[in-house]
């Protein structure tokens, strides 16, 4: 084999490569954009939640377990994103 068709060789490996991360790629932000849908529904399902837990404390125990209510669904909301990010992180290894 010849030096040019070692070269050619070579830059085929590299397109090769460089298909296959693209390809990797691609369905990693696939993956990232059906979680962060999931994620989504689920804090728009908990927002639904919380306004009717609001309305409730608001009604029985006033301002004050209003803010308890808002307080517990953020703190939710970030378990639930920060668990989505883990497992991303996670298959992209």
């Amino acid at each position: 084999m010849g030096f040019m068709d070692k070269i050619k060789g070579l830059f085929g490996q590299a397109t090769d490569a460089a298909g296959d991360a693209a390809h990797k790629t691609k369905d990693v932000v696939g993956d990232m954009a059906d979680k962060a849908k999931d994620v989504a529904g689920e804090v728009a399902d908990k927002a639904k939640d919380v306004v009717e837990d609001v309305k409730d404390r608001v009604d029985g125990d006033g301002v004050d377990g209003a803010k308890d209510a808002v307080g517990d669904t953020a703190a939710d909301a970030e378990d639930a994103v920060t668990d989505v990010a883990d497992g991303v992180a996670d298959d992209s290894k």
